[in-house]
């Protein structure tokens, strides 16, 4: 018997290397398995249809996944929903539209906008954002031209995700002047962020979430998909960041995008003014005037327009939609706008730009 035990030991040890050898085997193919499937959803994803017309949204339903890596997450194109109480219509580039714009005649001048909520207009009407109110103005002030704009903000986004869109779907035809609304989060991780799996990580089995999706199918992580992350969990700095988002935060990624921007400028030579609401902090005015952007700070003008209202001038109800989200209301975007057209007219910008539209004698074009 107990010359057995060796040989039964033996065969035990060979079984559990056997085991073992397959199982890695099988988990192996399961997670290539699991990234094939993955691509195909994200794939599928970004080509998904928009919500019903008509129908009323929340965010989560306006927003797909990108296939651009420094995008994340785009608006979905030909939407025509209700999002906050208010319609939103998107062309075919995914970009928020007035679906009454004005007519186009004449010269053009056009003008890009990059940002993320506070441009796009949460809350209000595309008529009522203050990109739209500032284009309506310049018509009326400098009818020799016709001004427009292509409103590209997304909610969500930092300067990284809004110069890469610029340069991806904003520069046909080449804009005359770009605006870009920095805010106080464009050095943090987007409100959203790709899901994927951990594919190469050894703390999860691929092959035990086929066997559980097997035994309960409503469970389990299917296919990729955009998962939102709480103000408190979108952290600036980089080393907090999961390495493939990490070209999208801090100092260094936004002094890069800010480069970006600047060498685009030049190449299709458009002016650049740097808008913020209501001011800039220190780094953000040095690296506007070290790439020589023009800077337009609005507060201080705002809360004068405010007051002259009789309102008290504070970021409030109703400048704000409300006590409690500070978004701009539609009052709030009619004085941005009001105030950023002084800031333009003083550094002589819409004369400039509507003198060179004039001698190239462009023809008229839609947006």
């Amino acid at each position: 018997m107990a010359e057995h035990q060796p040989h039964l030991a033996r065969s035990i040890l060979l079984g559990l290397v056997s085991l073992l050898v397959t199982t890695a085997v099988l988990e192996g193919v399961f997670r290539g398995l699991a990234f094939r499937s993955d691509e195909r959803a994200l794939m599928a994803a970004t080509q998904a249809a928009p919500p019903p017309p008509g129908s009323s949204v929340r965010l989560g339903h306006i927003l797909r996944p990108s296939l651009d890596p420094r995008i994340v997450f785009e608006l979905f194109p030909r939407l025509s929903v209700t999002f906050l109480g208010a319609p939103l219509v998107s062309d075919e580039s995914g970009f928020r539209v007035d679906p009454t714009p004005s007519p186009v005649h004449g010269p053009r001048v056009r003008i890009v906008g990059l940002g993320d909520s506070v441009m796009f207009g949460w809350g209000v009407s595309a008529a009522e954002c203050y990109l739209s109110i500032l284009v309506d103005e310049l018509n009326r002030s400098r009818p020799e031209v016709t001004w427009t704009a292509v409103n590209t903000a997304v909610p969500g986004y930092n300067t990284v995700m809004e110069v890469q869109t610029l340069r991806t779907k904003g520069l046909d035809p080449p804009p005359d002047l770009v605006l870009l609304n920095f805010v106080g989060n464009d050095l943090r991780l987007p409100n959203f962020v790709l899901e994927r799996r951990p594919y190469l990580s050894w703390r999860r089995s691929f092959l035990l979430d086929f066997v559980r999706q097997r035994l309960r199918p409503d469970e389990g992580d299917l296919s990729p998909h955009l998962a939102y992350l709480p103000r408190q969990e979108r952290p600036a700095e980089a080393d907090r960041v999961p390495p493939r988002f990490r070209n999208l935060v801090g100092p260094e990624a936004f002094e890069g995008a800010l480069d970006d921007l600047a060498s685009m400028a030049a190449l299709h030579g458009f002016e650049v003014v740097m808008l913020a609401h209501p001011e800039a902090p220190a780094f953000a005015r040095e690296g506007a005037a070290t790439r020589q952007f023009r800077l337009a700070e609005t507060g201080s003008r705002v809360r004068e327009l405010a007051m002259a209202r009789g309102l008290s001038g504070a970021w409030e109800p109703p400048l704000s939609l409300t006590a409690a989200d500070p978004h701009p209301s539609a009052l709030g975007h009619e004085l941005i706008a009001r105030a950023l057209l002084e800031a333009l007219e003083t550094n002589g910008l819409p004369a400039r730009l509507t003198d060179r539209a004039v001698s190239e004698r462009r023809a008229p074009a839609s947006p």
